[in-house]
């Protein structure tokens, strides 16, 4: 079982660089759980999700990313526009479903 990570280095990760829970876990090699159990014991006040930021890939037409793509292939895409390539992938499977329902 990984140890708790210490204050220090939560409150480097998760207060002063702005990281999410998800990211901060991520980076210390233990579950996104041990990260928020540890916060409340430290007593960090963990930020609300409400205040997550919009997909930058919401500007960008769906249109130029799928000729982006054509073009370069999806990896180089991704990279170009500073995206995990998973998460480029995600984005166009979920728009191409709200495209179809109209939403």
């Amino acid at each position: 079982m990984k140890a708790r990570p210490t204050r220090k280095k939560l409150e480097r990760l998760y207060v002063k660089e702005g990281r999410s829970i998800r990211e901060t876990a991520s980076r210390l090699g233990c579950s996104k759980d041990m990260v928020a159990r540890a916060l409340k014991e430290y007593g960090i006040v963990a930020r609300s999700g409400t205040g997550r930021r919009r997909s930058q890939l919401t500007k960008y037409r769906l249109s130029d990313l799928r000729a982006s793509i054509r073009a370069q292939g999806i990896r180089a895409t991704a990279k170009n526009l500073g995206v995990c390539e998973g998460t480029l992938r995600h984005y166009l499977k979920v728009r191409k479903k709200s495209v179809k329902t109209g939403a």
